[in-house]
Formats: structure tokens, C-alpha cells, sequence
């Protein structure tokens, strides 16, 4: 009998397959402020993380994180299924990309969790669900391929499975092969190699650079999704990610240099401490950053998160706010009188902190005359400032999990701000190579109110403030020799 064997063999009659054994790993980076981050792989399949010595990730970090963070804080569960996080009823909770845990949920390859709002934050740098540990020999009847020729003939049914199974991938000029979308009929037998989201504008396909770097042009944004419930405040989904998307886009399609754009986020504070959007770290940030400025600059100040209001001064949240300790909260007064001082040429501040009900349905709110409905509009900014506010006075602020760059692993983001990153990829409306806070201001005003009433019914106008003798430019995407 001639034996023959290709992933088998052939044994007294009977094939003996060769079956895959998942060794399942995550790799975990933990990041906590000042100190160098460290890496962690573990094989599960239950991950107890915590600050305890017995927990399978013993977390170590400066004092001031380690107070948020429990003996046996959070559980990763790994299977070759997927890999779940578990919050186990630690006191200051368990964030997962700045949102709070309240069931088990699914992670992901770079999904950031923190322990505690202001504790360490653990990026997932890497899930393998499918590595070969060992091989299992069992019997079977059925061989998955028949070896009904010997030599060659062999050989050629293994490169056509190679083929078939090779069906998703294309090869390029140099024989490597390179991933490529797999198109699927439609009900007609025609291809489909395009699919537009809802989010997508298909007449806005052309975003304008400019020519030249943007070297006098500097950005500070603050977000702020993850709250202490234990404050009265619950956590936001987007605002992060408001930011770094809006970021990302003034540093790769309009020429800020990257050293000139700084993120205050949950997220950059885990590298940084400097850069926790806590109370006194925004304070010190915003000073600094704007008297550094001089004439001529060019300058954008973003908040987006929680927003209360004492009586008639409007505060922002930071991550360290507290309801019950004003001193914790951010004036927008202070904020004002930051940019009213700041020497540069063009000032715009974008806020968004107008959704209604920050308050958790718990919240004691032992304070009678603070207000859910946060109204900065009403306070008139000093000269020469422009104010962008996410919707008018009364009005909610909001979002949609369908927004958010296409190049995004998860979308989602806040309206406001996803058409604010969209006006400064297309809103110079009269094509005269610049883009003005005017055509940035009806840009956005109009698809946020067109967006909100199309998906929610209801309404959202974004507000603006401010006044100035000739209009500021705040992209010129002209070379400097054409003006």
C-alpha cells in the first residue's frame, strides 16, 4: 500500500488528522504618568489585574494612580472566541477607551482601559487567538483529501487548496501578495467595490493642503470622557476621540507641526502627567501654551466634555471634577480672560460642553443652584477672540456612534466636532485658497443642524461669538508668492 501524506497519514486503514490547539495571549502595556511604561503577555485564561501581589498583573505605579486602583481591580477573560474585561466591583471602577464599565465587554487590539479615572491605563497592544501550540492526533474515517494519486499528482491538488484559500489577497508586481477588499455581488450580478457610509459626503472628495507648513499656527485641545460617578458625573463616550481625531487632521492634512498641537486627554496623561486633563494640569497648560504667543500667531483652543453651570458662570469638568467642590471645576470666565491676554493675531475657541444632564440619576447634587444646562454662550468673549459653541443656549449637544474618520477602528464621535474636522477639510466654500472662521462657522452650523434633525429630530445649532474688523484667516492654502 503506498502511503501518502499531506497535513495526514494513512495508518492501518484509518486517516490521522493533524488538528490546531489555540494558545491563546494578550500583550498589555501598562502606562502610568512619569514612570516608564512596561510590557505584560499572559496566556489567561483568566487575567486578574489589581494592585495585589496574587493578581496574575500586579500593577505598580506612582502613589498618586495607585489609590485608584483595587486589590483585585478588573478580569480579562481570554478564549479562542474572544477576549472579554470584567470590572470586579472596584471602588473607583474600570474605563474602557473612556467610557465606564458597567457589564463585561469585548477588547480589542488597541483598546486603552484604565483603572480608576485618574489611576494607570493598560493599552491592549496585541491579541493572537490562533497561535499553534501542539498537535492532536485522533482518528477519523474521512481524510480531507482523498489520496487517490501518489507523487504529483498529490502536489497539484495541495496548489490548487493554496489557490482557493488565497482567493482575498491579490499579488503585486513583485510576487508579494498584498490584501485587497473582496467584492460581492448585488442582487443585479454587478460588483460592488465602493460603499459610502451615512457620514460620508460623496461631493466633498477633495480635502486642500497647504503649500506650506503652518509654522505660526498652534492648537491646545482637552477632552475629557472619563468621569468618578462617584462625583455625580458619568463618563462620555467621544470626547477623546473628538480630539484626537480633530488633532490628527491639523497635523497630517493641514500642516500644523506636530510639536505646535497638544492633546490634554485620560490617554496622553497615562504617557504624561503633565498632560491629565485634571484641574490644575489644564490651568497650567493654557496659561503657558498661550503666553508663549506672539503677533502674528495663529491660535485654536478646544474643550469638549462635561459642562455645569453655578448660577450665571459656566464651568468645564475636568477629570478630577467633583460637584460638591467648585474649585475642582474650570471657569469659563478664566478661560476668556487666558485668550483675552494672549498677544496672537487669530484666537478661536471651540467648546463643546452643552450636554444637558451630565448627572448621574444618583447624584445627590447637595448644591441647589447648579444647573445640568451649561450656557457659556451668554457670556461675551473679550476682542479679537471667536468663540465656537456645540449648540445654542437650551439645546443639547450630540453624537453618533456612525461618525468619525473612515480610517478609525471604532467610530463614533460628537456631531459638533466631526463637522468642525470636516470644515477645515472642505469648507472653503468660495474656493479662493482660504479658509476664514466665517466659512469654517456655516460650514458647521448647517451639516450639524441638518445631521441632528435628520437622525434624532431634534435640534442642535451651533453658536458663535465674537467680533473683528477684517475676517481672520485660519488656513491659507495659497504659497505665500500667490498673495
Amino acid at each position: 500500500m503506498n502511503k501518502v501524506s499531506y497535513g495526514q497519514s494513512l495508518v492501518s486503514g484509518t486517516h490521522v488528522e493533524q488538528k490546531r490547539v489555540a494558545l491563546v495571549h494578550i500583550d498589555l502595556e501598562i502606562r502610568s504618568g512619569d514612570e516608564p511604561a512596561y510590557s505584560v503577555r499572559s496566556e489567561g485564561p483568566q487575567i486578574v489585574i489589581g494592585s495585589g501581589p496574587a493578581c496574575d498583573v500586579s500593577i505598580k505605579a506612582p502613589e498618586r494612580q495607585m489609590q485608584y486602583v483595587g486589590i483585585k481591580h478588573a478580569q480579562i477573560d481570554l478564549s479562542t472566541e474572544g477576549v472579554q474585561l470584567t470590572d470586579l466591583g472596584s471602588d473607583h471602577g474600570t474605563l474602557l477607551n473612556g467610557r465606564s464599565l458597567i457589564e463585561s465587554v469585548q477588547l480589542r487590539e488597541g483598546n486603552r482601559v484604565r483603572l480608576g479615572r485618574l489611576g494607570p491605563e493598560i493599552l491592549v497592544k496585541a491579541i493572537d487567538l490562533e497561535k499553534t501550540n501542539k498537535a492532536v492526533r485522533s482518528k477519523t474515517r474521512n481524510s480531507m483529501m482523498m489520496p487517490i494519486m501518489v507523487g504529483s499528482g498529490v502536489l497539484v491538488l495541495a496548489i490548487v487548496g493554496f489557490f482557493v484559500l488565497q482567493n482575498s489577497a491579490s499579488v503585486d508586481e513583485g510576487g508579494k501578495s498584498a490584501s485587497a477588499p473582496v467584492q460581492k455581488p448585488n442582487n443585479q450580478g454587478a460588483s460592488v467595490g465602493v460603499v459610502l457610509d451615512d457620514s460620508m459626503d460623496s461631493t466633498e472628495t477633495v480635502v486642500q493642503r497647504p503649500a506650506e507648513p503652518l509654522v505660526e499656527h498652534y492648537a491646545l485641545l482637552v477632552g475629557v470622557s472619563g468621569y468618578d460617578t462617584r462625583t455625580g458625573l458619568h463618563s462620555l463616550r467621544y470626547p477623546e476621540k473628538d480630539v484626537n481625531a480633530l488633532a490628527e487632521v491639523l497635523v497630517q492634512e493641514m500642516g500644523y507641526p506636530k510639536e505646535n498641537v497638544q492633546v490634554m486627554t485620560a490617554s496622553r496623561g497615562s504617557e504624561d502627567f503633565r498632560f491629565l486633563p485634571i484641574r490644575q494640569n489644564i490651568e497650567r497648560e493654557l496659561k503657558g501654551f498661550l503666553q508663549q504667543r506672539e503677533k502674528g500667531d495663529n491660535v485654536l483652543v478646544a474643550f469638549s466634555g462635561h459642562g455645569v453651570q453655578f448660577g450665571s458662570e459656566p464651568f468645564f469638568c475636568p477629570a478630577d471634577a467633583d460637584l460638591e467642590d467648585r474649585a475642582t471645576l474650570f471657569s469659563f470666565n478664566l478661560i476668556y480672560e487666558a485668550l483675552k491676554d494672549c498677544p496672537a493675531e487669530v484666537k478661536l475657541l471651540l467648546t463643546d460642553a452643552c450636554r444637558n444632564d451630565p448627572f448621574q440619576a444618583s447624584s445627590r447634587r447637595a448644591i441647589v443652584d447648579l444647573k445640568s444646562e451649561t450656557r457659556p454662550q451668554e457670556i461675551a468673549p473679550p476682542g479679537g477672540l471667536a468663540v465656537m459653541f456645540s449648540c445654542a443656549g437650551g439645546q443639547k449637544s450630540w453624537e453618533h456612534e456612525e461618525l468619525g474618520s473612515s480610517s478609525s477602528t471604532e467610530k463614533g464621535q460628537g456631531v459638533f466636532f466631526h463637522y468642525v474636522i470636516e470644515g477645515f477639510r472642505h469648507g472653503d466654500q468660495d474656493e479662493n485658497g482660504q479658509l476664514t472662521i466665517s466659512e469654517l462657522r456655516g460650514y458647521t452650523q448647517k451639516r450639524v443642524k441638518d445631521f441632528v434633525w435628520n437622525k434624532f429630530g431634534e435640534v442642535q445649532t451651533p453658536a458663535f461669538r465674537g467680533e473683528f474688523v477684517d475676517e481672520p484667516i485660519l488656513i491659507n492654502f495659497r504659497p505665500q508668492a500667490e498673495e
